[in-house]
C-alpha cells in the first residue's frame, strides 16, 4: 500500500498535467544541479512555468518534500554541486566559481546562482546572468555587487574578477590592464596583470590618457572620480576601497574627507551632491 502511495500519480488542477513522486525528486536535482531557468525545467516535465512556480502552495509538494527529508533525500539533495557546463554559454565562453553564489566567465559575464523565489529546500536556487553597475561619470569599469546569505556585501571590478579566476591573483606591484584601452571589453583575452606604467602607456597609445597634474601620484584622475563615487553615493567602505585600489587607507581618507585632489572633490561635489 505505502508503495502504491509513493508512486501515486500526483495531479496538477490546473492545466490537467500530471507529475509524480518521482518527477518531483529529478525536479528537486535539476533545480540544484543543472542552472536552467524555470521556464526551461518546465518545458522538460511538459507543464508551464505557472505549474513549477505554484508548487510549494500545493500540500502534495510539501509532504513530499517532508518525506525527502525524513529519508534524508533532500540533505543529498543539497550536496549535490552545481554543473557550471551547465551555464547558458557563448562560444568559446567557460565559466569559473567566483565568490559565494557568484560566477565569472572568460567572457567577463558576472553569472549569481542564489535562492530566489518562494519554491522550498533545494528547489529554491536558480543560476542568472547580471548586469553590472558602471564606476562613475566616465569612468566605465564595470563593477558587480555581490551579496553573502549573511548579508555582507563586497564591490568587485569586473575585470579583476576575470582575471583572478583564470590567472591567478594580482602578482605585487601589478594592476588589471586592458590591452584595447577599452574598460568594458572584459574578455580574457583582453586582460591581464601589468604594472600601472604599462597601463599608463596602454592609455597613452589609445588617447585615452586624461593625465594627473601630480605626476609622482599613485592615483590618477579618473580613479579619484570612482573613489569618490563609491564611497559618497554607494556607501563602499574605504578599507575597501583601500585593498581595491592598493594604497593605504589613510590615502582613501583623505580623498573621500577632502583633505586631497580638492579640485576633484570641488567637481564631483558640484554635480552630485
Amino acid at each position: 500500500m505505502a508503495d502504491n502511495t509513493t508512486k501515486k500519480t500526483v495531479e496538477i488542477e490546473y492545466k490537467k498535467k500530471r507529475l509524480t513522486e518521482d518527477d518531483i525528486y529529478v525536479y528537486l536535482v535539476l533545480r540544484q544541479t543543472s542552472g536552467d531557468s524555470t521556464a526551461q525545467l518546465a518545458k522538460r516535465f511538459g507543464v508551464t512555468p505557472t505549474v513549477l512556480d505554484q508548487l510549494p502552495k500545493r500540500e502534495f509538494f510539501n509532504n513530499i518534500l517532508a518525506k525527502f527529508r525524513a529519508d534524508g533525500r533532500l540533505d543529498y539533495i543539497r550536496s549535490l554541486p552545481l554543473d557550471i557546463n551547465s551555464f547558458p554559454t557563448l562560444l568559446n565562453e567557460r565559466w569559473a566559481h567566483y565568490k559565494w553564489g557568484y560566477y565569472i566567465s572568460t567572457l567577463g559575464r558576472v553569472g549569481s546562482y542564489k535562492r530566489r523565489g518562494r519554491v522550498v529546500g533545494a528547489g529554491s536556487y536558480s543560476f542568472k546572468i547580471m548586469k553590472p553597475g558602471t564606476s562613475g561619470r566616465g569612468r566605465e569599469y564595470l563593477i558587480a555587487t555581490l551579496q553573502s546569505e549573511e548579508g555582507e556585501t563586497e564591490y568587485k571590478l569586473v575585470h579583476r574578477m576575470v582575471l583572478e579566476s583564470f590567472v591567478g591573483p594580482c602578482p605585487e606591484g601589478c594592476e588589471g590592464c586592458h590591452t584595447n584601452s577599452i574598460r568594458t571589453d572584459n574578455r580574457l583575452e583582453n586582460l591581464r596583470w601589468d604594472t600601472r606604467a604599462s597601463n599608463t602607456q596602454d592609455r597613452v597609445n589609445k588617447g585615452s590618457s586624461a593625465g594627473s597634474l601630480n605626476s609622482g601620484s599613485k592615483l590618477k584622475e579618473e580613479e579619484v572620480w570612482d573613489i569618490l563615487f563609491y564611497f559618497i553615493l554607494r556607501g563602499v567602505p574605504t578599507q575597501t576601497l583601500a585593498s581595491q585600489y592598493d594604497v593605504h587607507i589613510s590615502c582613501i581618507q583623505r580623498i573621500v574627507y577632502n583633505a586631497g585632489w580638492k579640485s576633484v572633490n570641488h567637481k564631483f561635489r558640484a554635480l552630485y551632491v
